[in-house]
């Protein structure tokens, strides 16, 4: 029962929970979105908390769990993402970008970029295109109706399960014995 109920939990959940669990995934997917089109106002954990009707921790502890990373790192890499973009099409400074991009310094920008990319917004203007292109922020949009459409990271309505994925790997690989 443990491995169908994990593997398959919105078959196995009874309907006001998997209805629950569905509104509560459409809720951070809503706010994702808001998030990727506001990136550059500030947005607190408690505004953020707030605008879900949650309390701070269980905001937190929901996000985390639903996205993957904390709700500080998952905004300041929507803002790192649209700086990069920025700073290789614009030729604004680079203190206006940090500004436009909701940070409210440059030494914290600056800290953010640099942990974020391996580099320091300078830095990163010089690198070629192929170099800038390998960074993970140009590969996350996904076109695909399961995924949140218009957000810096994606979150998956139904997992698949692995051995689907396991299955799905093997048809692409060719057969061993042949």
């Amino acid at each position: 029962m443990y491995c169908l109920r994990r593997h398959h939990r919105s078959n196995v959940l009874p309907p006001p929970e998997r209805s629950h669990r569905l509104e509560t995934l459409h809720d951070i997917q809503r706010f994702l979105t808001y998030i990727d089109q506001h990136y550059h106002e500030p947005i607190t954990l408690s505004d953020a908390a707030e605008e879900l009707k949650l309390s701070k921790n269980h905001f937190s502890q929901l996000f985390t769990k639903i996205v993957g990373i904390n709700f500080i790192s998952y905004l300041n890499t929507v803002r790192i993402e649209h700086a990069a973009d920025m700073l290789r099409n614009s030729d604004r400074k680079v203190i206006d970008i940090a500004l436009s991009c909701g940070f409210e310094n440059i030494r914290s920008f600056n800290r953010c970029f640099r942990q974020y990319t391996g580099y320091s917004p300078t830095q990163f203007m010089t690198l070629p295109d192929a170099v800038r292109q390998s960074f993970p922020f140009y590969k996350r949009k996904l076109d695909e109706k399961e995924y949140v459409q218009g957000t810096s990271s994606v979150v998956m309505l139904t997992p698949v399960p692995e051995e689907e994925d396991s299955a799905a790997e093997k048809e692409r690989r060719p057969d061993e014995n042949t």
